[in-house]
């Protein structure tokens, strides 16, 4: 594999790591912050994922 491509794919691994590392912490900032249920804070987080 070229070396442009390994770093692409290096790349696009850390932002789903940082991304998927992020997800728990976001849960509970919504939910203490803004009063959102756990269900609710689910399906906006499904939804932003499979639809960005």
């Amino acid at each position: 594999m070229r070396r442009s491509t390994l770093a692409l794919l290096a790349s696009s691994l850390l932002l789903t790591i940082g991304r998927g590392a992020t997800l728990p912490f976001m849960t509970i900032y919504l939910n203490r912050q803004y009063g959102l249920g756990v269900d609710l804070i689910g399906y906006a987080l499904t939804s932003a994922l499979i639809y960005r």
